[in-house]
Parts: C-alpha cells; structure tokens; sequence
C-alpha cells in the first residue's frame, strides 16, 4: 500500500504541487515506508527471507533515508520521522547494541557501546545504572577487577537498588584484585572505606526488606560476609564466584582466550585449597571452564568431581544443585535428554539453600528448550514431508520440472526453517557500524 502511495507521489500529476495536504501525505509515506524497512532490517536473516518471499522488505538504509526525508518535509508525521531516528541513534538503541555485542563476547566493542550510550543522554541519570551494572560485568569477564570494581563503586553510590549487593561484589572484586597481583591506585594510604575487611563488615547494615520478605541474593552476600570473617579473610576467587552466579560463564563461552587465563586461576588456586566447599567450587568453576572450551569429556569429569564432594559441604550448599543441573545442561548439550531432565529434576528438588530462585529459572529454561525442541523437531519433519510431497507431485506431472525464483526461495527457506532455534545471527544484529558510530 505505502509502496503505491509512493507512485502516486512520484508519477501522478500532483506531484509537483507542494500544499499542505500533499506534504502530510509525503510524510506519511515515508513514516510508514521508512519504520516498516527499518523494524524488518532488524528481524534475524531467516525471518527476513520468508517475509522477503511473501513480498516485504527490510531494507534498513532505504528505512533510514525516508525517515530522514519525512522528518525534513514539516508535515504532520515529521515527529514521529524524528522519534524514530532518535530510538535508532540514541541512547537506549546504544544501549541494547551494545548488549547484543556483550552476549556474543564482543566485550570490547560493547564496553564502547556503553560509554557512548552514557555520554549522548546526561539528563536520566538512572539510565546511566544499566549502563554501569554492564560495564562491571564485561571488565569483570576481561578479568580487569579494579575497573570492574570502580564501577561497582559507582553503583553502590549513586543507584538505589540494593546496596548491600553492590557493596558485596565491590568486596569480592577487590578480593580479586589482590589475588591476581594486579595494581589499585589510591593513594599512598587507602581509605578505610575502600579496604575488603571494611566492606564485608558494612555489607548487612544495608539489608533492605520488601514486603516483609528479605532478598534472597542479599542474604547469600550477608552470608559470603560471615564467611569471610569465619575464615580469616580467606574466600575461594569471589569474584569468579559472582560471575558464574549471575550466569557470565554464557559470555565466556564465546571468549576461549578469556577463559584460558581463568582456568589457569582456578587450577593454582585449587592447590591451596584442602576446605569441601572450596573445593567443590573451584572443580565446579573448572568444569565451567572446560565446557567453555568444549572439552565436554573434562567438564563432565570435574563436574562430577565436584558433586561427589557436595556431601561434605559445611557453609555453601547451594553448590551441590547448582553442580547437579550444570551436570544436566551438559547432557542437553550433547542431546542426551533423558539424561539431562533426569539431573535437572533432581537439582530442583533441592529447596535448603540460598539460591534456589535463580536456579529454578534456569532450570525452567533449560525444560521449556527441550520441550520447545521436541515440538519443532515434528513440526520440521511434517513440513519437510508436505515440501516432499509437493516436489514429487509436481515432478510426476513432466519429466522436466523447473521451479521459478521465487519457488526456489521458498524451499531454500523452509529447509533453513530448523536452524531457527534459539539460533543468533550476529550480522542481523550487527545494526550500527563502528563508522556510523564515530559519525554520531
């Protein structure tokens, strides 16, 4: 409809006469056309070539230069032309480029990303949060623990979410710092403020309630508190810890040369270390790193290592269930699904620890993907049986059988249909060059 509205525009004999009414009508074309190719652009590539088949375009250049013409002619849609540009350019679209990036281990590019998506909007500081919160966790994956912690700084001071978090992963990445040797600069002296004991000490004075009920992360920092004082300042690589339980060994999965480094860590920290749970934890972070390198064989091994000794535990039984359902994501890695939903069941039943929330969803997730799989499997095969059946009803109507382009873009899609599941493509995300960004 936009596109015969377009050549009416162009062709008719109208066209030369600019009243206001034809400049609504321009404008409105090149709203609907421009948003239309813009939004498509950025569907993944398969969708596109299905939608491309029944007629539709997502050309995003093309999207761009309506909406830019549209905001330019003062008509009535020319705010919304320019509303539209701003959520492409500005900084909340920065913001989820940036954190695309970020999930595909492009930490580099998403950390300057971030910092732009903070300097084109000062007035929100709020903004600015998420902002921080992904910053600390892409220097923290790098294994930069002092920037990670200069932005845990910032958070515990300016945002209002949970304090008593905020001042625990500053402590842990400062523990961290001191244990991979790297340098803090602050002064000859540091501030009482700034040392871990100090930190751990303040961290429950922060605890907050909300309904009457506690946080169930706050009460695993409160207890990784106790803990530290318990053992003399002696905590097992927090801040690995805190990385693996916000769910960032998903990142490290696609940085090998990140996760070399940490694996080192972890093996001559494991030496030290004759405590259960320490043990427990650095073999369950070594499986971690092994499944990152696709060395399932090996991960399987710690893994397993490490639930054996879950039974020894004194302080972090969340350990054992979080253990037993890596065990179960590894089997669904391979396709083993029996298997897999056998250990993630027995993780669920586990209910006597902190962390049950968190694991409970990844749990959840991990079963709705193999019950997503399960049906889209059938759905595939039928499909591809009714496509059979077309191509052989046709071809016993002649022995010579040609398809037009179209019909073989139809096939082409529907045999790429399967590999949509949960499948990313970093092309189709890839929305905003480093060119156009120095450009902003």
């Amino acid at each position: 409809m936009y596109r015969i509205c377009l050549d009416m525009v162009v062709n008719q004999p109208f066209a030369s006469a600019h009243t206001m009414e034809t400049n609504d009508f321009e404008g409105g074309i090149h709203f609907g056309i421009g948003g239309f190719n813009l939004v498509l652009s950025l569907l993944p590539p398969i969708i596109i070539k299905l939608l491309e088949w029944v007629g539709f375009s997502g050309d995003r250049f093309l999207g761009i230069s309506h909406l830019q013409k549209g905001s330019k002619c003062q008509s009535l849609r020319s705010p919304l032309c320019s509303l539209v540009l701003l959520a492409y350019h500005g900084s909340v679209f920065l913001f989820f480029d940036g954190r695309l990036k970020h999930v595909h281990g492009k930490l580099d590019e998403a950390i300057n990303r971030y910092k732009h998506s903070i300097t084109v909007q000062l007035d929100f500081r709020q903004l600015h949060h998420f902002f921080y919160w992904e910053l600390m966790w892409c220097y923290a994956f790098k294994g930069d623990w002092f920037e990670a912690y200069r932005y845990a700084s910032i958070l515990f001071n300016e945002s209002l979410w949970s304090r008593t978090v905020y001042m625990h992963l500053k402590a842990s990445f400062k523990v961290m710092d001191r244990l991979v040797n790297q340098k803090v600069t602050m002064g000859q002296d540091e501030e009482e403020q700034d040392r871990e004991d100090y930190m751990f000490r303040r961290l429950p004075d922060f605890k907050q309630r909300i309904g009457g009920q506690s946080l169930p992360i706050e009460d695993f920092a409160i207890h990784k508190a106790k803990k530290y004082f318990d053992k003399n300042g002696c905590l097992f690589l927090p801040g690995l810890e805190l990385v693996y339980i916000w769910n960032g060994f998903k990142v490290l999965n696609n940085r090998p040369d990140l996760v070399k480094p940490i694996k080192e860590l972890v093996e001559h920290s494991l030496h030290q270390k004759s405590y259960a749970d320490d043990l427990c934890l650095g073999r369950l972070l070594l499986g971690m790193c092994y499944r990152c390198l696709d060395q399932k064989a090996e991960a399987l091994e710690c893994l397993r290592s490490a639930y054996s000794q879950s039974k020894y535990l004194k302080d972090d039984l969340y350990l054992e269930p979080y253990t037993c359902a890596e065990m179960g994501f590894l089997c669904l890695d391979d396709g083993d699904f029996d298997m897999a939903k056998e250990y993630l069941e027995r993780a669920r039943k586990h209910r006597d620890h902190l962390l049950r929330s968190l694991l409970h969803l990844r749990i959840h997730g991990a079963l709705q993907k193999m019950e997503h799989t399960h049906v889209e499997r059938g759905r595939t095969q039928s499909l591809n049986n009714k496509v059979f059946q077309i191509k052989q009803g046709l071809a016993a109507d002649g022995d010579n059988v040609s398809f037009s382009e179209s019909e073989d873009d139809f096939f082409d899609a529907v045999d790429d249909f399967s590999k949509l599941l949960r499948q990313d493509s970093n092309s189709s995300f890839d929305v905003i060059s480093d060119d156009e960004l120095d450009f902003l």
